[in-house]
């Protein structure tokens, strides 16, 4: 049977962004955000994680409607939960990993 309370969870996180335009229609966002997360109950007891984020986003705008924005992200996350399978580190059932990510958008609004 499965518990209701298996994923309690406590998490506290910071985020850091500074915003700024190289030249008058471009917007840089630089950001770096730390999150905690302490698990107290079922198989996650006691299993702390710690993320780290950070990256880039970028804001042009091509007339006040109509933007293109890219982003740069990357992703860490320690923790002292690892799950082992026997006697080896199984990579499938670890709760650690590091990602990167890359994106390119196109924001178009309307007002009505």
């Amino acid at each position: 049977a499965v518990s209701d309370d298996r994923l309690d969870i406590w998490e506290t996180s910071a985020m850091l962004q500074y915003s700024f335009s190289l030249f008058e229609k471009l917007t840089v966002r630089p950001f770096a955000n730390v999150s905690s997360k302490q698990y107290g109950e079922g198989q996650n007891e006691d299993r702390d994680d710690v993320t780290m984020s950070y990256g880039v986003s970028a804001t042009y705008e091509i007339k006040p409607w109509l933007q293109i924005v890219s982003s740069v992200v990357g992703i860490d996350r320690e923790s002292d939960g690892l799950e082992e399978a026997g006697n080896f580190y199984n990579p499938n059932m670890a709760n650690e990993f590091e990602n990167w990510d890359a994106g390119i958008g196109i924001n178009i609004s309307y007002s009505f």
